[in-house]
């Protein structure tokens, strides 16, 4: 999607990968506003607000696809997903709503899920102050957590870390 955005040529990938292509026919099928020459989007924007817990200042980065109708921010995900409003759909919406200085009932955040085998489908999301508000406080519970409470996934096993050798995979030349 960034490449065909930026105007490069799709056509050899497209045409080595018909699943890529199809997911690329769904997404210009629900959302053609998006491909209107008018319209322009931002592809991985980045998207960075500051969140101020106490004395310290944390940031906020997202990347979101995002374009602006009337100067309000609207923003477009496409991915291989369920068509439900996710914790990262809520980061995104409460981070662009504080960076652009909004009313969240203004922004909307459009899910294109796509799926290898089912159709793909479009949800509209409509933002609140309600949300808003939530998605704040889940935040500061999050960044004010005690790093006992943190995150399973953050705890570095040595068992495991020490299994794999750095130093014995080869490097990538680019």
């Amino acid at each position: 999607m960034k490449q065909l955005f930026l105007g490069l040529t799709v056509e050899p990938l497209l045409n080595a990968y018909p699943q890529i292509a199809q997911w690329v026919d769904q997404i210009q099928e629900l959302a053609p506003e998006i491909f209107q020459s008018r319209k322009k989007l931002l592809v991985d924007n980045p998207v960075i607000v500051p969140l101020a817990i106490n004395d310290d200042k944390h940031f906020i980065q997202i990347l979101t696809n995002i374009a602006f109708k009337q100067g309000i921010p609207r923003l477009y995900e496409w991915a291989i997903r369920h068509p439900y409003l996710s914790w990262q759909d809520r980061v995104k919406l409460w981070t662009t709503a504080r960076q652009y200085s909004v009313t969240p009932n203004q922004i909307q955040l459009v899910i294109l899920a796509l799926h290898p085998v089912k159709p793909a489908q479009r949800l509209n999301v409509r933002w609140n102050k309600k949300e808003q508000m939530q998605t704040e406080k889940w935040l500061i519970k999050l960044l004010t957590q005690s790093p006992d409470n943190k995150s399973q996934s953050n705890i570095v096993i040595p068992e495991l870390s020490s299994m794999v050798n750095l130093e014995a995979i080869p490097e990538v030349k680019i």
